[in-house]
């Protein structure tokens, strides 16, 4: 130990014991004189002097009292007990002193002992910290026992030093291990709280911490706290506590889950809103459609029939006047005594006008004519079949393969130059549906599958029964659809079509008249292989919604 020899020599385990002490210990003689101090009152008191032993042989009000921040009747008091300590009149001498350096205000509590030779042991014990908790406990308990928040102090070292009268109410329903004979089990159990949750580490690294904390309660009723730690320290930025404030927002969570809650039901409940309304829509425009197409039908149908007719009867009256042209050359030429000139004009007449060659075309353009008239009519036909007027909202009994053959040909136009069609259809009974949404269904799956060839394909329709089931295939050999949009495509407005052609609702809105219809649509894909889309409905519709 650094000291000069005229600082009294203790024995050097005594040194060493002295020394280790982190409050300040000195011996005075018999006249208050300092003989000896600890490392403790060295570095406190080196910068106090301009010599680091200039203390050594002052007497103990010299070196400290007198420049201690006292009460002057309080440093009297003192002055006068010290004095009476080194009389030996007292034995014993306790008080409280303050002492300000650099700024920072110290605490010091003294105590002096009087030993049977007259030297006096004096010690000072910082309690600076202790009376800045004591006072911080003060201010907290005064301003947050009337407080719903819980209001917490801790300790430099984090222990638990203070909790208001909330957050003892609160202790008990938190989880933690609690050691055995625990002096105190609420502030225990709330350090453990804050030390798990790791925010007094977080405040020491940087003073203040604000953020949202979920307390574990044993009820299973946990507590979502709104909370501030803030570290405090003195002016020299020693931390001599750390506060805690924590406000119950577990209700304010609850109604915001609930907010998000009706939100996304909302969002759910619009989304099948202006599904719902698409497929009005769609089925307002598709009844449009159908009444338009029977009108015109009904409209062709009348002139279609007369000309029909008129060809028919055109047909015999050709068929007549060519016999008849026939039984006059015969006559002409079997009969004796007709001039040779009138036979002559006859012949250049039939050269003239080419007879044998009308003979044999004019049967065949009426021929063709008549089968053109045909397929008008049957055209006409599908669209009636297709249209069904009047029964768009009526479930009725229905051929699938008549309704799928008419919606083929009203799209025929759209896939002739690019499909050959090819039929594997099985014997379906009649299913009770609504028989122009599913032509609908069918538009929209022969259309696609016609978009879906790069170049001239094959288009396969099938259908079968099984289980009470029927269903309707329509498989193409074009590009496929990749994997990763398998989940889409039945989403209103997911389209991989270039822009303009097509709007993204076809499968959307054939998906809702399938489900509509309590069937499914299964769909089976391969890149570059082609696609099938298969048409699952019950035969018979369940009746508990009469309404439907």
């Amino acid at each position: 130990m650094d000291m000069p020899t005229t600082q009294a020599q203790a024995s050097p385990e005594l040194e060493v014991c002295l020394d280790a002490l982190a409050q300040h210990v000195l011996l005075l003689d018999a006249e208050g004189r300092i003989v000896f101090a600890n490392k403790a009152w060295r570095d406190f008191a080196r910068p106090m002097f301009r010599d680091a032993y200039e203390w050594l042989g002052k007497t103990y009000v010299e070196a400290f009292l007198q420049g201690a921040r006292l009460h002057p009747g309080i440093k009297e008091q003192n002055v006068a007990q010290l004095g009476e300590l080194l009389a030996g009149t007292r034995p014993s001498l306790t008080s409280e002193i303050a002492f300000v350096r650099d700024g920072r205000r110290y605490w010091f509590t003294l105590h002096a002992e009087r030993l049977p030779d007259g030297v006096v042991v004096l010690s000072h014990y910082d309690i600076s910290e202790i009376l800045v908790l004591d006072e911080a406990r003060a201010r907290f308990a005064t301003l947050s026992n009337d407080s719903n928040d819980y209001v917490l102090i801790f300790d430099p070292d984090g222990r638990a030093d203070y909790a208001n009268i909330a957050a003892r109410r609160l202790a008990p329903r938190l989880e933690a291990e609690m050691p055995e004979d625990c002096a105190e089990p609420e502030l225990e159990r709330w350090r453990q709280v804050l030390a798990n949750a790791g925010v007094l580490r977080r405040v020491r690294m940087g003073g203040i911490w604000r953020g949202e904390l979920v307390l574990n309660c044993n009820d299973g009723h946990d507590v979502v706290a709104s909370a501030t730690l803030q570290a405090h320290a003195t002016d020299d930025g020693s931390t001599v506590y750390y506060s805690a404030v924590l406000a119950d927002i577990t209700a304010d969570k609850l109604r915001e889950s609930e907010l998000h809650d009706r939100h996304v039901e909302l969002e759910l409940a619009y989304s099948r809103i202006k599904d719902a309304q698409d497929q009005l829509l769609q089925s307002e425009k598709m009844a449009s459609i159908g009444q338009l197409a029977a009108g015109v039908a009904h409209e062709i149908n009348n002139p279609i029939g007369y000309v029909h007719s008129n060809l028919g009867t055109l047909q015999d009256y050709t068929r007549d006047l060519f016999k008849l042209i026939e039984g006059v050359e015969v006559a002409l030429q079997s009969t004796p005594g007709i001039a040779p000139e009138l036979s002559r004009q006859v012949q250049e007449l039939r050269t003239r006008y080419d007879l044998e060659f009308v003979a044999k075309d004019l049967p065949q353009l009426l021929a063709e004519s008549r089968e053109g008239i045909e397929r008008v009519k049957k055209i006409v036909q599908d669209l009636k079949d297709f249209s069904h007027v009047g029964s768009s909202d009526q479930w009725v009994l229905a051929d699938l393969h008549k309704g799928l053959d008419s919606t083929l040909n009203i799209v025929w136009n759209e896939l002739k130059y690019k499909a050959e069609v090819h039929k594997s259809y099985g014997e379906l009974p009649l299913v009770e549906c609504l028989p122009m949404q599913l032509n609908q269904v069918f538009m929209n799956m022969l259309v696609n599958a016609g978009q879906a060839l790069p170049r001239r394909g094959n288009i396969t329709l099938s259908s079968g029964r099984e289980n009470g089931h029927v269903w309707i295939a329509i498989a193409d050999d074009g590009e496929g659809i990749p994997e990763h949009l398998m989940a889409r495509i039945f989403d209103p407005f997911f389209t991989t079509k270039p822009v303009g052609k097509g709007t993204g609702l076809g499968l959307s809105l054939s998906y809702g008249i399938v489900k509509k219809h309590h069937g499914r649509i299964e769909v089976k894909s391969r890149p570059g292989e082609g696609t099938e889309f298969r048409i699952v409905l019950p035969v018979a519709q369940p009746h508990a919604d009469p309404a439907r």
